[in-house]
């Protein structure tokens, strides 16, 4: 009876230091954005890129850079360290869409980046210039998400410090299956982005996992011209999200939604774009 007292008074003590050190810890709460121009010079078409659960801007866009077309641009979205605010994700991209006037947007959302290009898009009423959306294997509640509700419950109000980022560090270096890359893919910018997933820090683990808990699916005031779900081959597999609930809640505010497979990838794999970003692109631009 004593040890189990003892173990808890503890643990109590370590969750306290370690919530406390979070004050210090990736305090970061300002969103950035990345921008690649198109190699021509001449912006026809922009695809703006809203990453998945602690998915790395930076790499994403070094990975899906060599296999742009000479006129398509990219703008991929940082989230904070600490927070997804689609709101002022909105406020810097209105301002960025203004000057660079491309022709076409697609806003492209990975997983959890579905909610978000969702959530920013249906907020941008005065934007003029034709868009599709595509959601990429996106949840559209966190009941599409194969984890258990006490986990998004917890991530509501912990954020984490200096030891649970450093437990989560080991946790991502655990041996795991990877999905196989494409031939070319290049194997520094796929250890970076692992680099980076494993180093994020709990600050950003729970509060990108507090965004997918709370977000509630709204109608957009103005639909895109086009709305299409990209999924992989037998999508029944893949570890992280439960598609085809998915999918059927989509469209429910979408009803024109579209699925297309992204036959080169399997059911297995959740979203391998560092892995596999040429199979990707050709089917965000092929739409």
């Amino acid at each position: 009876m004593r040890r189990a007292v003892f173990t808890a008074v503890a643990l109590a003590m370590l969750v306290a230091a370690d919530t406390a050190s979070g004050a210090f810890h990736h305090r970061g709460k300002e969103t950035s954005l990345i921008s690649i121009p198109p190699r021509s010079g001449d912006l026809s078409t922009l695809i703006v890129v809203f990453p998945g659960y602690l998915m790395p801007a930076a790499e994403l866009g070094r990975a899906f850079a060599s296999h742009l077309d000479a006129t398509t641009g990219l703008l991929l979205v940082q989230y904070a360290e600490r927070g997804v605010d689609p709101t002022a994700i909105r406020a810097s991209l209105a301002l960025r869409l203004r000057n660079l006037r491309p022709e076409r947007i697609v806003f492209y959302g990975a997983s959890m980046g579905g909610m978000c290009a969702h959530d920013v898009l249906r907020g941008m009423d005065g934007l003029t210039t034709p868009v599709d959306l595509v959601l990429d294997t996106a949840p559209a509640s966190s009941q599409d998400v194969r984890r258990p509700g006490w986990f998004f419950t917890l991530a509501s109000s912990y954020r984490g410090g200096y030891l649970a980022s450093g437990v989560w560090r080991l946790l991502a270096n655990l041996p795991a299956a990877r999905p196989t890359p494409e031939l070319d893919a290049d194997r520094d910018i796929i250890n970076s982005a692992r680099h980076h997933y494993a180093t994020a820090g709990m600050p950003a683990v729970t509060s990108e996992a507090d965004y997918i808990g709370a977000f509630r699916l709204r109608a957009p005031s103005r639909h895109p011209d086009r709305v299409v779900y990209l999924h992989a081959h037998e999508p029944v597999h893949d570890p992280l999200i439960k598609v085809d609930q998915a999918i059927a809640r989509w469209r429910t505010v979408y009803p024109a939604l579209i699925t297309e497979e992204i036959k080169g990838r399997q059911g297995g794999w959740h979203i391998p774009l560092v892995e596999r970003p040429k199979e990707t692109l050709k089917a965000i631009t092929g739409i």
